[in-house]
């Protein structure tokens, strides 16, 4: 068992563990094919009994892992706009011999037994379409870098982004992450990786922490 995150706060935002009582919140956000377009899987809108399956999944990975998305919300209204946080994601070491991608999984222990693999941390960020085009993601994403760098001691960190989602890779780069370069399919979608490293973190952030 590891100790979970104690919620971020950042000037406009406090991010803490999605609970029970959000689950109706995000059960009709996953509704929302705009939400729902760049995430794992088929891209539509989630059911119910999916987006109960996801809660399960997170709150376990809060027990077991210390990690998991939280709610993103805001300061001034309490208002739930979103989620983001820090998951493992396990990336197959040997890409496919047809097409060179890696599969990845989602979880510590997801990767089937007797493939060679790497774990890794990945920085997560979703905002509901209605609150789009104020920060909100950027700030949060920013919060879960500075988190993992600064307070986890993690050398390098990741966000799994698919390849149209524009909105989501400005927000990466302007974080200060870069492509690596290569591709990874998560659950029958191809996601580009983009990463950072805790030094580079500083430099970019140097003047502002």
């Amino acid at each position: 068992m590891s100790l979970l995150s104690p919620p971020l706060e950042s000037e406009r935002l406090l991010l803490r563990p999605i609970t029970a009582e959000d689950l109706p919140v995000f059960i009709k956000m996953h509704q929302d094919e705009k939400v729902t377009a760049f995430l794992g899987g088929e891209g539509s809108p989630r059911s119910p009994e999916k987006s109960q399956a996801w809660f399960d999944t997170i709150q376990r990975w809060y027990r077991e892992d210390g990690v998991g998305p939280f709610a993103i919300v805001l300061r001034d209204t309490g208002q739930i706009i979103g989620r983001s946080g820090i998951s493992f994601f396990e990336v197959e070491l040997i890409p496919s011999i047809t097409n060179g991608i890696h599969r990845a999984t989602s979880g510590k222990g997801s990767m089937p037994s007797g493939t060679d693999f790497e774990r890794i941390l990945e920085v997560g960020y979703v905002v509901h379409p209605d609150e789009w085009g104020h920060g909100y993601a950027t700030e949060a994403a920013k919060s879960w870098y500075r988190h993992s760098f600064q307070e986890r001691g993690e050398d390098t960190v990741y966000s799994l982004i698919h390849a149209d989602n524009l909105a989501s890779i400005r927000v990466a780069e302007k974080n200060g992450l870069r492509r690596s370069g290569k591709i990874w399919n998560l659950e029958g979608r191809d996601f580009f990786p983009y990463t950072i490293t805790a030094e580079k973190w500083s430099i970019g952030n140097r003047s502002q922490d």
